[in-house]
């Protein structure tokens, strides 16, 4: 795998602030990256959307890059700027970029998470040099086929990487969230620019990492209405133990809902995505995961 050209993206939400000031100051300061010997470009991605200062002005921009999805024709102001992206970066460009780094922000407890959706050794060491960098990192793992996936990310000729930080509220800046944002691409940078030029890193032979499962709406009636909240001994809970019989719903009059594990799943489940702002609109209530350990070979 050859990496010479990375892209860092910023807003693919509007209402996104920290990827988007961290694009605008690496634009600003070009001496700092330098160092890491690559052709490195910039995007904001959803630039109507960040001027409104939201996620998204028709439907998320994030879910519209599969294959499928760019062949078509539909007309709104994410489908229109998915393909004007792909012919910028991706799959139609004059020159594809090789990897992308996308960078996100949620409302949950997630802290620092790196999602990765291709399976491949560079991805998996990608993940754990950037772990044993920066300790505190959660590893997303959601391998998808790159055609079929409808991420920003699938366009990039290796795919690559999206960094999520939380919790923050949408439409501002947290220092926190910020710095941590900012440490991950420059660990990211890091690996890449040791990995092309095939130095041996020193990693572990796995690292723990989260392996989605699938959504988990509210509870919702007839209508289609949201009619049970997220459990407060639930929320915030992202990446803990979830087991059989935890409260993870409250009814509006007041009973609990609980897990029941009718997954035929070995090991520990767990959820993340928890109560997340941005997902209201899909009625997803979290993201069931199970923790695994990542080969790293």
């Amino acid at each position: 795998m050859d990496i010479n050209n990375v892209t860092i993206v910023g807003g693919t939400h509007g209402n996104e602030l920290s990827g988007i000031y961290v694009v605008k100051y690496l634009q600003s300061q070009p001496q700092i990256l330098e160092k890491y010997d690559l052709d490195i470009q910039f995007l904001l991605a959803n630039e109507q959307a960040i001027k409104k200062n939201v996620r998204y002005v028709d439907q998320d921009l994030n879910r519209q890059f599969s294959l499928e999805l760019l062949s078509q024709s539909i007309q709104n102001i994410e489908a229109n700027r998915a393909r004007q992206i792909n012919q910028l970066i991706g799959t139609q460009a004059k020159q594809q970029t090789d990897f992308i780094i996308d960078l996100h922000t949620t409302t949950t407890n997630m802290g620092l998470t790196l999602v990765i959706n291709q399976d491949s050794v560079f991805h998996r060491k990608l993940v754990a040099y950037i772990q044993q960098e920066l300790p505190e990192v959660n590893i997303f793992f959601e391998p998808t086929e790159q055609t079929e996936d409808n991420f920003l990310l699938s366009i990039a000729k290796y795919s690559g990487l999206l960094i999520e930080v939380g919790p923050i509220a949408q439409g501002t800046l947290k220092q926190e969230v910020y710095e941590q944002t900012l440490s991950a691409v420059f660990a990211c940078l890091k690996f890449i620019k040791l990995y092309k030029e095939d130095i041996q890193i020193p990693l572990p032979k796995s690292v723990c990492a989260y392996q989605f499962i699938q959504k988990i709406p509210f509870m919702l009636n007839e209508q289609n209405e949201i009619v049970g909240m997220i459990h407060q001994d639930f929320d915030s809970q992202d990446y803990q133990p979830l087991e059989q019989g935890d409260p993870i719903f409250k009814t509006l009059d007041g009973q609990d809902i609980c897990f029941e594990n009718n997954y035929d799943q070995i090991g520990m489940l767990t959820a993340c995505f928890i109560n997340e702002a941005a997902y209201y609109d899909k009625k997803d209530a979290f993201s069931l995961m199970k923790k695994i350990e990542l080969e790293i070979s």
